[in-house]
């Protein structure tokens, strides 16, 4: 009778430890599929030692710069410096285009404005953001202000809208196209992407005395993302 109980005390034992095998494998699991849907998202940022100026005074009248950048970053405009980085030029706040901003930012721009809108559809390089020792894509579209200082002076500023990284895939394909989509994350801006545009629009008005632009620590040492097909 006692050996029929230290049997059956044997097999209720194994089967305990068994049971707690099997969860811990089972937590093992969720755990490296957690780590896979969050830990392939992450990313890092580089440290800024000096910000870069967002706006700079030029000395030129202000209608001068407006009617120049126009002609420049309008697809029908100078080939050498067509379409900054492959962004759509919108000049009038009732454009379509429009609709998708809130208009508690559409009312913030100022008359005196140019759009340079990214509809997805071109990525950016980030020059702060980075995974896997590579830089990021980057998303954003730019609001240039221009503000008259008086006949021959006008301070440009550059206001980033919607900036983001793309950061992974989904880990299913989804509907309607049933692809992986773009996973994105929200980030603040750098003052290098603005002051690269800034620097852009002093070399369309032939200005040749802006300071250096400054990048992170370490920028030069990732390399770009890698080739989409």
């Amino acid at each position: 009778m006692r050996r029929l109980k230290n049997r059956k005390q044997k097999r209720s034992d194994v089967g305990f430890l068994t049971n707690i095998k099997l969860k811990n494998k089972q937590m093992k699991y969720t755990l490296l599929l957690l780590i896979l849907l969050t830990g392939c998202h992450s990313y890092k940022s580089l440290k800024l030692k000096v910000k870069n100026p967002t706006e700079y005074v030029f000395n030129l009248n202000t209608k001068v710069i407006k009617n120049k950048l126009i002609n420049v970053f309008s697809r029908n405009g100078d080939s050498r410096y067509n379409c900054y980085k492959g962004m759509d030029l919108i000049i009038y706040k009732k454009d379509t285009i429009f609709n998708g901003i809130p208009d508690t930012i559409k009312r913030k721009f100022p008359k005196n404005s140019i759009f340079l809108y990214n509809d997805g559809a071109r990525k950016l390089t980030s020059s702060m953001y980075y995974k896997k020792n590579r830089k990021l894509r980057y998303y954003a579209s730019f609001l240039i202000i221009l503000d008259s200082l008086d006949k021959q002076k006008t301070k440009v500023k550059i206001k980033t809208i919607f900036p983001e990284v793309v950061v992974g895939n989904t880990l299913l394909p989804t509907l309607p196209h049933f692809v992986r989509m773009e996973k994105t994350k929200r980030v603040k801006p750098s003052t290098v992407e603005e002051y690269e545009l800034l620097m852009h629009i002093g070399k369309i008005l032939k200005v040749d005395s802006m300071p250096p632009i400054h990048y992170p620590v370490g920028y030069e040492k990732l390399k770009e993302p890698k080739e989409e097909f």
